[in-house]
């Protein structure tokens, strides 16, 4: 578990930095981001946004 200890901070610290309290939170190449409850087209919208932006 230790393993990724580093990682999971620099996570909780990018959304305490962001000012995200909650879950379910996604973020998405640090650029996107889902919060809530969401539908499947909400997460294919910003996926296809990120295609096109390659």
């Amino acid at each position: 578990m230790v393993e990724y200890s580093g990682e999971v901070r620099e996570d909780e610290e990018m959304a305490h930095e962001s000012g995200i309290s909650g879950v379910s939170f996604f973020v998405f190449n640090r650029k996107y981001a889902v919060s809530g409850a969401q539908p499947p087209q909400a997460f294919l919208n910003v996926i296809k946004k990120l295609e096109t932006e390659s």
